[in-house]
């Protein structure tokens, strides 16, 4: 069987979300051809650190919820450890780890075709053999 890597602390989920690089960004193709672009691609970006971020939210929220009302003896890196302690866990960390970072890749390679796109004038898409040409 393949073995898997999984991220043993909990702060590893917690975010890669950089909300001033995105203002960075859409400040410097604000009023441009390229804002569209730009807007396409954070969007897809954006959703995919949201998506990753799922795992740190639902420990947290156990964890407020439990011991919100009574003094913590455990701190939220136990509660994760018990959530590790699951194959099944385990198995969907990985995939969301997987599948957010093939989504981000996604996300810069449909950023390179459209800007593409709109230098060449031309429609073109990931498949097609041109971009080995542009």
């Amino acid at each position: 069987m393949k073995t898997i890597f999984i991220e043993s602390d909990l702060s590893s989920f917690e975010d890669f979300h950089d909300g001033e690089w995105l203002k960075q960004v859409f400040e410097l193709v604000k009023g441009t051809v390229g804002e569209d672009i730009a807007l396409a691609f954070v969007s897809h970006w954006w959703g995919s650190a949201r998506a990753f971020v799922l795992p740190w939210l639902l420990v947290n929220g156990v964890y407020d919820s439990v011991y919100s009302t009574i003094p913590p003896d455990k701190s939220r890196q136990d509660v994760w450890n018990e959530y590790l302690k699951f194959n099944e866990f385990q198995g969907a960390l990985w995939k969301l780890a997987e599948s957010m970072y093939c989504s981000i890749y996604y996300a810069y390679e449909n950023l390179i075709v459209n800007v593409l796109n709109r230098i060449k004038n031309i429609s073109i898409r990931v498949t097609d053999r041109i971009l080995t040409r542009c």
